[in-house]
């Protein structure tokens, strides 16, 4: 009788065996199990069994919006006013029943403009700037600046020559006033405040570009060049993207100002104003003064044009 018994219950534990592999082998994992993506992103997504083995699946978008191709590319919808979430799941090909999800929370781009009227130049016409307008995505950040002319840059590996556009743009992006330097603005615009708007973190110089063809990115925390903004140039625009990851990983919202002219000096602040918000958000006033500032050091090292940009009939330091 215990024979039975124990014969019994070793075919029972390898039938449980069995049904326990199959259920394994017919599992289903979603990755990533949920992300957070800007209007416009894309995402793949991959499914795979228990033992991490690529699964042939389904895809669908199950609720919300968006759509995803067979090879697992979700795209978010461009025109999204506010966080929205969706649903997205994968049925296994050999066995539809069995199916995995995943949340893809969309939120809407972050664009901005910074309005500067024509005909506000203060040191001539050269560059005039109408607009420098931002938009984001959750890894890049581009800058549009478009201008009265088109512009001309040094060539890759040149420092500006006549006629090139120069300049500084600068942001905040911890948007805090009590941290970083003050702008280029506030020592090179006529129209400055008494005291500094915000506190720049990171700025690109316009005076020259690397090998790359790029300008480069420096941090004021370090003083060093963190990271590449590439530009292209069609009439009248100057575009620069830049990697979230050369502005120290920031989220892309962040303060920002410009100062821009030719290799002689400076000939329009974006905006008049000096102090610009690209995400709404007010700016405290801070107190410095111009002794031992960074910029006005830079500007002077800069040799051939340095002087001239902190020397200019229009106003004086």
């Amino acid at each position: 009788m215990s024979k039975r018994i124990l014969l019994v219950g070793l075919i029972l534990g390898v039938i449980g065996l069995v049904l326990a592999g199959c259920m394994q082998l017919a599992s289903l994992g979603v990755a990533p199990a949920s992300v957070i993506v800007e209007g416009g992103d894309t995402v793949t997504f991959t499914a795979t069994d228990h033992l991490g083995n690529p699964v042939t699946v389904t895809w669908n978008v199950a609720s919300g919006p968006g759509s995803i191709n067979s090879a697992g590319v979700y795209t978010a919808p461009t025109a999204v006013t506010a966080v929205t979430n969706a649903t997205i799941t994968a049925s296994r090909v050999d066995r539809p029943a069995i199916t995995a999800s995943a949340t893809v929370t969309i939120e809407p781009p972050i664009n901005a403009a910074l309005v500067d009227g024509l005909g506000d130049s203060f040191a001539g016409p050269p560059y005039d700037v109408a607009s420098i307008r931002t938009s984001r995505t959750s890894t890049t950040l581009t800058v549009v600046i478009t201008l009265a002319t088109t512009p001309t840059i040094p060539p890759a590996g040149g420092v500006v020559g006549a006629g090139n556009l120069a300049g500084f743009i600068c942001f905040d992006t911890d948007e805090n006033a009590a941290t970083g330097w003050p702008s280029a603005n506030y020592f090179l615009c006529p129209c400055a405040p008494a005291s500094p708007e915000f506190g720049v973190d990171y700025f690109i110089h316009l005076f020259s570009r690397n090998a790359l063809g790029n300008y480069d990115i420096i941090s004021t925390f370090t003083g060093l060049d963190v990271g590449d903004a590439v530009p292209s140039v069609t009439p009248t625009v100057l575009t620069l993207t830049i990697p979230l990851t050369d502005l120290g990983a920031d989220d892309g919202i962040t303060d920002m100002n410009s100062v821009l002219g030719d290799d002689v000096g400076p000939t329009d602040c974006i905006p008049d104003a000096v102090s610009a918000v690209v995400t709404g958000r007010s700016i405290e006033p801070k107190t410095i003064g111009i002794e031992g500032y960074p910029y006005y050091e830079f500007l002077l090292d800069l040799g051939i044009t340095g002087e001239d940009w902190l020397q200019t009939d229009s106003f004086t330091l």
